[in-house]
């Protein structure tokens, strides 16, 4: 079996090995320590040399927070947002710091979900997930990782209906900018009973009770 001398080197931040085993070719990222690529080189190469070696497996072995350092300065940096997303980023470095990717499971991202939904709505617990799924699917793209574990997340489903309530000052505009009087006299009902349109412009005067001034 030919394999090559390797080399390594820094791909970002990252000390990256790489060699050639039987014309394929291997690369592993590794981390911040180059000894450390160093020595996993040699013993890359000696596994291979002695048939043990084939399409190693990444583990995963980068620091989050080390990966988390690249990726800000590879794809948050260029997005109009920037403030935002790295909050978001670094609000994932408190919660993982030196960890490597490949401890982060599949089942501690469920658990976090559904703490955070006690607390939180849906959409704003989607957002900052969204965040950590890019970042993942980047170290699978960035060959730090061989899968990620959010591949099988689901996301929370959301509700996006606004509930909104008119201030005094804004029930005043609303009546003074209807210049046809019916239309004034409908909102100016709707304002004060809650009734639908249908319901108002289906009204009679027999379903007006004067006595008890209501309807």
């Amino acid at each position: 079996m030919q394999v090559s001398r390797g080399s390594v080197y820094l791909r970002g931040k990252t000390w990256t090995i790489g060699f050639t085993c039987s014309g394929k070719r291997v690369r592993e990222a590794i981390g911040s320590n180059r000894q450390m690529a160093e020595a996993i080189l040699k013993k890359r190469i000696v596994s291979a040399i002695e048939g043990h070696h084939f399409n190693v497996r990444n583990e995963g072995r980068l620091p989050f927070a080390d990966f988390a350092a690249t990726y800000i300065d590879r794809c948050i940096s260029v997005l109009k947002s920037v403030k935002t997303e790295r909050d978001r980023v670094n609000f994932w470095v408190r919660e993982f710091g030196t960890r490597p990717l490949g401890q982060i499971t599949l089942a501690e991202l469920q658990d976090w979900q559904a703490r955070k939904r006690q607390v939180n709505k849906p959409a704003t617990v989607n957002r900052i997930m969204c965040r950590l799924r890019h970042m993942l699917n980047k170290a699978v793209e960035w060959q730090l990782l061989d899968e990620s574990p959010m591949r099988r997340l689901k996301f929370l489903r959301e509700n996006n209906a606004r509930l909104r309530y008119l201030s005094l000052e804004q029930c005043d505009q609303l009546v003074a900018a209807c210049i046809a009087p019916h239309l004034k006299a409908i909102v100016t009902v709707a304002l004060h009973t809650g009734m639908r349109s249908g319901e108002i412009r289906n009204l009679n005067w027999r379903d007006l009770d004067s006595t008890r001034a209501s309807s």
